[in-house]
């Protein structure tokens, strides 16, 4: 058994190796198109560096900036181009590093916990199946490079030499130059800091009592100047200083301020006023009142607790609904039933909202919460007469009239339901989707406000249910693979119960000085918080992924909580352990299996969406995605029994359209379907549902207008192949598109036939002005000619006679004309 310990960590590694190893053959799948095959600036190799760090080119029209992973991306198509072979190894080996780093850092961090206890935590966590959607996907390399990056913080800012702190701080702006959700661990980064600082080195020694109040200063000096010029690695630079300072210096009064300063400016960069106010004032407060800090002291849990709140608020760029809740729940803890005070204090609050009202009548643009900034220094020196607990009430009270008035539309993440009725694509896009794609976050259509936070409590026993029984492994949550929930559902009290239980459970852990459980219930917590659905709606319902770090925390819950109610029965630590390998033997087996088997899956699109259509037949997205990659095999030349394969691609693309009535995608994929196989009626409704979702499409004009044509609806043709004929991509590059040319002569027919032949002589010479080629001029001088007007059909035939003077039979059609003997 000594074995074993002795080589932990090369066990560890080698066991995550193994389970992904079939994933290194694996072409490209899903996501890793969008930020590899499909990306300019990361193809561009080790040119596209700078634009990567300099721009927001992760995703192409998404505004995610994740410049270490595009980075590695680049390097990697610089060497191997489209090769994804050392792309799958490479996120092979981060995982097995990661899983090495993890069993490391518990083995520090957890000293008095049996070796075979933080074995067993290691091990869950490298077995779970949910991440296979980030080892098997090759864009998910921003989880794992931000895991690592987090678990390394934790480890070097543990230590007490100024040197590791330094690197740690690097490291967590590493992590949140890969994924900014590492933000999240924020607080429990700052938890052994808080705890403990005895270890902290005085490296200002030179700086004066008042030197934490001259940074303070400069530092936000030096923030509004980069808020007007480029924010986002100076701002991330300046907010990891600024914890790096925390960190390494006691020699200030109140070291605090100085965090207070970093996550300032984090704030400024999403310019929320709400969090920048409440860290300002928490500042002034202790300024002007000389608090201490200490951990035993409630009122700082309460700003400790705010100021996290707000640093995910700032990350999300959004306000957190709980922020008025918790300050309400401040302004009732600190008064008391009989204040005499209380009068005075709720009058002043109510003095603030009338002027603020009538500020926000005046100038609706006005930033009341900056004005209360620059105010409140002078204020609080007014109201220092009044107690410490009134003076916080009349802060808090401010910090929340001042955010209603700033952010009136943030407090409702929810978009008006009538927004997606009148297909509103501005507002919709703004809401991250498109309304003729399915909804990946499904949230987005619930019609009342109950409906969204019954399915926000599903949701989360969803999260939990991949992680304890992964029976069902989807890659796309959309619409609807969970459905809309509500308040009479069975399973939306079920998640509430669960989490309130976890809860309790972490305090319980707590009174019982078991920290390992704790401290994994509350890593759970804090980093699945984020996707939540809670703070602001994400771009899917949920995604697998999303549980890779919090995983971290469930894996060290699960384990070290099942074995701390083991050894109240079996009080001997290695009987314990026994019977708790025993319990978690057969689970270990089970997640092995599943982890091995999914990643089969990933092999590429066509498998993943094939594997995963049992477990979605109600997700449209999935119907589709499986219908589109069979038929590119079948074109390919790649199945054997076409016919077959042809049935099933229908049958998707339609139960796809089922499921969702205004997917534009398979309505033209269907469309384009029953055109190449020579059937136009197929194609035909299909082709009136992609133009009626997507009018900027031309080619559906195109073909719709050839079947109203040959069905002789001659002016329903006429709209179609106008359309085409104002379509400004068409017309700046006419050669490129010879349709465009069809659409001018087709409309003329069109409008021939319905007796408007002015209109066919316009379009025909528009047609020539743009193309100049034969058959138009050829169409019109018999437009002409038919219509009995044939000096202009000779016309235009000597116009075409210009271009080719050479051409007997033009010659000979023109004296005929002139001869009238062609009529």
């Amino acid at each position: 058994m000594d074995f074993l310990l002795k080589y932990k960590y090369l066990i560890i590694g080698i066991i995550a190796f193994l389970l992904y190893a079939n994933t290194i053959k694996h072409n490209y799948a899903w996501d890793d198109q969008l930020v590899i095959t499909q990306n300019a600036v990361t193809q561009k190799g080790v040119s596209g560096l700078k634009e990567i760090w300099t721009g927001k080119t992760f995703i192409p029209q998404r505004p995610i900036y994740r410049p270490i992973p595009q980075s590695i991306f680049a390097l990697e198509w610089e060497l191997f181009n489209t090769n994804s072979l050392p792309y799958h190894l490479v996120q092979v080996l981060l995982y097995g590093f990661l899983a090495i780093s993890f069993l490391y850092a518990l083995n520090l961090f957890f000293e008095n916990i049996p070796r075979y206890l933080l074995g067993f935590i290691a091990l869950l966590f490298a077995l779970l199946p949910v991440h296979a959607e980030v080892v098997a996907n090759i864009k998910s390399a921003d989880e794992l490079l931000s895991a690592i990056f987090v678990v390394w913080a934790l480890i070097f800012t543990r230590s007490s030499r100024i040197s590791s702190k330094m690197i740690g701080v690097v490291f967590f702006g590493l992590a949140l130059l890969s994924k900014v959700s590492a933000i999240t661990l924020t607080p429990l980064l700052l938890l052994p800091f808080l705890y403990n600082n005895s270890y902290a080195v005085k490296l200002l020694t030179l700086l004066k009592a008042q030197a934490d109040r001259l940074l303070l200063v400069v530092t936000f000096t030096f923030a509004l100047f980069l808020h007007f010029s480029y924010p986002d690695l100076a701002f991330l630079s300046l907010f990891l200083i600024v914890l790096l300072i925390l960190f390494i210096d006691i020699s200030v009064k109140k070291p605090l301020h100085l965090l207070l300063a970093g996550l300032s400016i984090l704030f400024l960069k999403f310019g929320l006023g709400i969090e920048l106010a409440l860290v300002i004032s928490v500042f002034w407060y202790y300024q002007l009142s000389d608090k201490s800090f200490s951990l035993k002291n409630k009122e700082l849990i309460f700003v400790l607790l705010a100021i996290s709140i707000s640093a995910l608020s700032a990350a999300l760029g959004a306000n957190l609904i709980f922020i008025p809740v918790f300050l309400t729940l401040w302004t009732i803890y600190h008064l008391e039933k009989n204040d005499a005070s209380k009068l005075k204090i709720f009058g002043l609050q109510i003095l603030i909202l009338v002027i603020l009202g009538i500020l926000s009548i005046l100038n609706k643009s006005a930033n009341f919460t900056v004005l209360f900034l620059f105010t409140s220094p002078f204020l609080f020196h007014f109201i220092k007469t009044y107690t410490p607990k009134h003076f916080k009430i009349i802060i808090f009270s401010l910090l929340l009239l001042s955010s209603l008035l700033d952010h009136p539309d943030e407090f409702l993440n929810l978009p008006d339901l009538t927004q997606f009725v009148e297909k509103d694509t501005t507002k919709i896009k703004q809401a991250g989707i498109f309304y003729n794609e399915p909804f990946h976050n499904i949230l987005v259509i619930a019609e009342r406000k109950s409906q969204k936070s019954a399915t926000i409590c599903r949701i989360q026993l969803v999260y939990l249910q991949k992680l304890i029984f992964p029976t069902t492994l989807v890659h796309q949550h959309g619409t609807w693979q969970i459905e809309l929930a509500s308040w009479k559902d069975w399973d939306v009290y079920l998640s509430i119960l669960i989490h309130i239980l976890l809860l309790w459970l972490a305090f319980y852990f707590y009174k019982q000085k078991y920290y390992l459980t704790m401290w994994g219930i509350l890593w759970y917590f804090s980093t699945i918080s984020i996707y939540t659905n809670i703070v602001r709606l994400m771009p899917d319902t949920l995604a697998e992924r999303f549980l890779f770090l919090p995983s971290i925390g469930f894996s060290i819950a699960f384990v070290s909580g099942l074995y701390f109610f083991i050894q109240k029965f079996q009080k001997e630590e290695k009987k314990s352990l026994i019977t708790l390998a025993l319990i978690l033997a057969p689970l270990f087996s089970y997640y092995a299996y599943k982890t091995v088997d999914r990643n089969k899956d990933w092999k590429d699109n066509y498998t993943l969406a094939a594997n995963t259509l049992p477990y979605a037949e109600n997700n449209a997205a999935i119907n589709a995605q499986y219908a589109l990659e069979l038929n590119n095999l079948v074109k390919a030349g790649k199945i054997q029994n076409v016919d077959s394969a042809e049935a099933l691609v229908v049958k998707h693309y339609n139960r796809a359209i089922e499921i969702f009535p205004d997917f534009y995608g398979p309505q033209a994929d269907l469309a384009n379907y029953y055109i190449i196989n020579s059937k136009p009626e197929l194609a035909f409704p299909f082709l009136k549902e992609a133009v009626r979702l997507k009018p900027e499409e031309w080619i559906h004009h195109y073909f719709l207008g050839l079947i109203y044509y040959e069905r002789k609806e001659y002016a329903d043709g006429v709209n179609q192949f106008t359309a085409m004929i104002q379509d400004a991509i068409l017309q700046e590059n006419p050669a490129r598109f010879p349709e465009l040319l069809e659409a001018y002569e087709f409309k003329a027919r069109c409008l021939h036939n319905i007796g408007n032949d002015e209109e066919a002589y316009k379009t025909l010479e528009a047609g020539i002005a743009v193309f100049k080629e034969r058959s138009t001029y050829i169409l019109l001088a018999n437009l002409y000619r038919v219509t009995g007007k044939v000096p202009l059909a000779i016309a235009t035939f000597e116009r075409l006679l210009v271009i080719f003077p050479e051409d007997q039979e033009l010659i000979n059609t023109i004296e005929l004309l002139k001869q009238g003997k062609i009529l």
